[in-house]
């Protein structure tokens, strides 16, 4: 009922400017939802004719974007907090939870830690560790919450962390991967010889596909983060963005989200 309710107030937001008619949707979304996301809008496309242009980044860097004023229907987040602010700046209606993820450290080969041992490992001098950037991508803010659940297992690993935290972004002092790069944690493990890497799960699996060797170890309860993937209309966004919006909250699309490796909330 609850979702029911919301997305009746996404009709009514979606409603109140209607833009021009476009021969596609757009939709900004966060890059972890590559595969899922590509093969829910191929699908509703198959299913309504309606072409979608998908343009994937950082979800932090994407919501400056919209905010700014750049034009998008549809806005599908690593979190919560993004779509919200756009929310609450009155630039799009309310944010659906709509896929969850975790955190994970993906592991170059020959490296050998567990879940019982993984922040021992990262703690270790030799052992290089990256992140994404916690200002402007959700899974770097995500590890950042990981190091400070780690003070609290191993007192002074918050600091030791950040400290050595090497960042996956386009700022000073980061590490960018080449644009024709197709998967940006096997090429860090590859090419900047990085032994750790913080990142969802469904990304350590896909890199575990295109790097023989890598491995995906879960974090220890202790440590667990869980990613809240929110979904919001934009203001300026064509009326038929909200059946994209429940499609993808449909069971097709729910069940290609678990497909690929999410949690699916909407799912029995």
């Amino acid at each position: 009922m609850r979702i029911l309710v919301c997305l009746m107030i996404l009709s009514l937001n979606a409603a109140a400017t209607i833009a021009a008619d476009t021969l596609s949707l757009k939709v900004y979304s966060a890059g972890s939802l590559r595969a899922p996301l590509t093969e829910i809008t191929n699908a509703y496309t198959a299913t309504y004719g309606t072409p979608v242009e998908m343009v994937f980044g950082a979800s932090g860097a994407l919501g400056k974007r919209l905010a700014g004023g750049e034009p998008a229907d549809l806005f599908t987040s690593a979190d919560r907090g993004n779509p919200e602010l756009l929310t609450s700046e009155g630039k799009a209606g309310p944010t659906i939870s709509f896929a969850r993820n975790h955190l994970c450290a993906v592991v170059r080969p020959g490296l050998k830690t567990t879940s019982s041992t993984i922040l021992k490992t990262m703690l270790d001098p030799a052992v290089r560790v990256s992140t994404s950037n916690p200002q402007d991508d959700p899974g770097g803010a995500y590890a950042w919450a990981m190091f400070e659940r780690a003070d609290h297992v191993h007192p002074g690993s918050r600091a030791l962390l950040e400290q050595k935290a090497i960042k996956l972004g386009s700022g000073a002092g980061m590490v960018s991967p080449p644009p024709d790069v197709n998967n940006a944690l096997a090429w860090l493990i590859t090419e900047r010889q990085i032994d750790v890497i913080l990142s969802y799960c469904t990304n350590g699996h896909q890199a575990e596909k295109e790097l023989a060797g890598i491995s995906t170890v879960e974090m220890p309860a202790d440590l667990a983060v869980t990613a809240s993937y929110g979904m919001t209309i934009l203001n300026s966004a064509h009326p038929e963005a909200l059946r994209l919006a429940m499609f993808i909250l449909s069971p097709v699309g729910q069940k290609i989200l678990m497909a690929n490796g999410f949690d699916a909330p909407l799912l029995p």
